[in-house]
């Protein structure tokens, strides 16, 4: 089964309070039901705290085409396998990270260039997150339009990593329920 397949099949489900790694399963599997769910990875239907600061910063921002938070659940270390989208302006809620994207926090990268969203070009930006004490939680991944140049871009993801840092204490934060 794809990784689209599961998202419209309803299959993916976002843990908010699980800590115990989960081993050897996949996001491409079932993620164990939680008293709250994103089904069909809807961003509307996601409510956790990750979801809230990526709203806040969308409306913020007017001109970001796309914002989007991955990480791995709590217990388990962001720049791995595991890691997942966990917060996104798009309906993209559960998607598990391609290996170039596990290796943005993995390696603590940061990477920006122009790439497709759509039918659009876009000016695409990567790196790793951090809470306020330095410990990578995962990457972001931001979409500007492209015809910013890539230093505004910068500066710009720059000033929302402050933000990011400010907001989240720890990783199990990323998932704190909200209404």
């Amino acid at each position: 089964m794809n990784q689209h397949s599961v998202f419209r099949s309803g299959l993916v489900w976002l843990a908010l309070t699980l800590v115990a790694p989960l081993g050897a399963q996949t996001r491409q599997e079932a993620v164990p039901a939680t008293p709250l769910t994103t089904p069909e990875g809807k961003a509307a239907n996601n409510h956790i705290f990750a979801q809230q600061v990526v709203n806040e910063i969308m409306a913020d921002n007017p001109d970001i085409l796309a914002f989007a938070l991955h990480s791995s659940l709590p217990g388990e270390k962001p720049g791995t396998p595991a890691q997942f989208c966990v917060a996104s302006s798009m309906d993209l809620i559960g998607l598990k990270d391609e290996p170039g994207d596990v290796a943005v926090a993995a390696k603590d990268q940061l990477n920006i260039g122009l790439a497709p969203l759509g039918k659009i070009t876009r000016l695409k930006v990567a790196v790793a997150f951090r809470s306020a004490s330095g410990q990578i939680l995962g990457f972001c991944m931001i979409s500007f339009p492209s015809k910013v140049d890539k230093l505004t871009a910068h500066a710009r993801t720059l000033a929302i990593l402050e933000i990011l840092a400010r907001k989240f204490p720890d990783q199990a934060s990323l998932f704190k329920p909200v209404a």
